[in-house]
């Protein structure tokens, strides 16, 4: 089920539960617009992660502890805990807040075709639902893969509804 809040989801609702917060990202390495520089402003180890991760880096020259399904492609995540949480071995304790970078756009900038893949997508969220589960986790995110992305928010939400179990809050910014 999927609740609809208004408000900014890199700032999700106070609770005690841990919270996820689910993003797309392009499978090209860019970051920089939309959605992406509000997350940066305020977590700045999701955008390194993920640079970090397109680039091929591991182990100890991370800067950020995090935890990916596969090398950096459509249809691969990556886990980063940035607030409030710990990694001991691999495995994220709870609490806090974490960030799910999705690989499921191609590419990125001016395109005649929506850049969202669905498939791709399909799989990130699979991967989120495990996370979510793993963590007794929450789902905080904006509509994904619709700005930038070019997708359909109807296509993105039937995905949504029907591969993550955890409870979903999803955010539109105030008029």
């Amino acid at each position: 089920m999927i609740e609809y809040l208004t408000g900014d989801a890199t700032r999700p609702r106070a609770t005690p539960k841990t919270k996820i917060i689910a993003h797309v990202c392009n499978d090209a390495g860019g970051w920089g617009r939309g959605f992406v520089t509000a997350l940066s402003r305020r977590y700045i180890g999701a955008e390194e992660a993920y640079r970090e991760w397109h680039r091929g880096v591991r182990g100890a020259a991370s800067s950020y502890e995090s935890k990916t399904t596969g090398k950096f492609a459509l249809g691969e995540s990556q886990l980063v805990y940035v607030e409030g949480s710990m990694m001991v071995r691999g495995l994220v304790t709870a609490g806090g807040v974490h960030i799910c970078n999705m690989v499921a756009q191609e590419g990125f900038g001016p395109s005649t075709e929506p850049r969202i893949r669905y498939p791709a997508l399909a799989l990130c969220l699979r991967h989120l639902d495990d996370w979510a589960t793993e963590l007794d986790a929450e789902v905080h995110m904006p509509r994904i893969g619709c700005g930038l992305g070019g997708g359909r928010w109807e296509r993105v939400m039937a995905l949504v509804e029907r591969l993550v179990s955890a409870p979903v809050f999803v955010y539109d910014l105030p008029a």
